[in-house]
């Protein structure tokens, strides 16, 4: 959600609430289940959703990180061996800072 432009959550906000009321009914029936990422905007979303119907579940870059690593790894190594960057003349040092600044830039998410 934190990548969203005010202009697209007013659009997807009544979306999300009318999807939340469908729910609300019967919560053992539902089949309607949202999971929504953000980096905050907890303000956001509880003008969004209302106060009830949603729980919060909390992740920090220390769940996420070790995962998130060895993907851009993995990732990079791909387009290397591809030779989809530079050619696939990339030393160790520059694969090194590539990675890091994914992962940093990844700020957990």
């Amino acid at each position: 959600m934190d990548e969203m432009e005010e202009r697209e959550r007013k659009v997807i906000f009544p979306v999300l609430q009318r999807l939340m009321a469908f729910g609300a009914k019967d919560e053992a029936a539902c089949k309607v289940k949202l999971f929504i990422a953000s980096r905050g905007g907890q303000r956001d979303l509880k003008l969004a959703l209302g106060k009830d119907g949603w729980k919060r579940m909390g992740l920090e870059k220390s769940d996420t990180g070790g995962d998130i690593r060895k993907y851009v790894e993995s990732q990079t190594a791909a387009v290397i061996e591809a030779g989809e960057l530079l050619d696939g003349d990339v030393d160790d040092g520059l694969k090194e800072e590539i990675v890091e600044s994914l992962v940093n830039g990844a700020e957990g998410m």
